[in-house]
């Protein structure tokens, strides 16, 4: 019963090793056949065939991937069409059939991971580096000084004091400038999410 176990441990393992490999390196097996079957078609003579790879890898990337291989469908259904008066033969037509859908899962899966970069980078370089409990407790902190410190009574000859003042006036309205950029994005955010 042991070596049974082991048997199936061991099995087990290498098909996560084959899958994780397969899953790490699809777009390059993709890529590699498009590029074959493409290569394939033009010194064949199916210049039809790469343009088509061509369309559908655009229709992929801007039209999403469900439209690329409906016209793939569209596209060998008119090659079968033209094989009944040419007499082309039916593998040629598979073929055909696996690089319009490498193609067109291509083009979409570079755009849904641009898409996952641009989120990813929002995400990693957000504008504020300080939680916002932190900035307002400064914030408080730059007006006690202000006003507790630094009093105005009508003394104008005291310049060091007034231009400590204008200081803490300054930075105290550049957090308010940032919490209401803040709020502006987070309301437009929301508002973006709920349409």
């Amino acid at each position: 019963m042991k070596s049974v176990d082991r048997i199936h441990a061991w099995c087990s393992k290498w098909d996560k090793r084959l899958v994780r490999f397969v899953r790490n390196r699809a777009h390059l097996f993709a890529a590699a056949v498009a590029l074959v079957l493409c290569v394939w078609g033009l010194s064949a003579g199916h210049a039809g065939f790469a343009a088509g790879m061509i369309i559908l890898g655009a229709v992929g990337y801007f039209l999403g991937l469900t439209i690329a291989i409906g016209l793939g469908v569209v596209l060998t259904a008119v090659d079968v069409y033209v094989a009944m008066h040419t007499g082309v033969v039916p593998s040629t037509l598979l073929l055909e059939m696996i690089g319009y859908s490498c193609i067109a899962w291509l083009g979409y899966s570079h755009r849904e991971q641009k898409e996952r970069q641009k989120r990813l980078a929002m995400e990693v370089h957000e504008p504020q580096v300080l939680p916002w409990s932190v900035v307002n407790e400064v914030r408080t902190s730059l007006a006690a000084i202000r006003f507790l410190l630094f009093p105005l009574h009508g003394d104008g000859s005291n310049q060091e004091v007034r231009r400590a003042t204008d200081e803490l006036s300054r930075l105290e309205r550049l957090f308010t400038e940032m919490e209401k950029e803040e709020r502006t994005r987070d309301r437009e955010e929301h508002e973006r999410r709920a349409k």
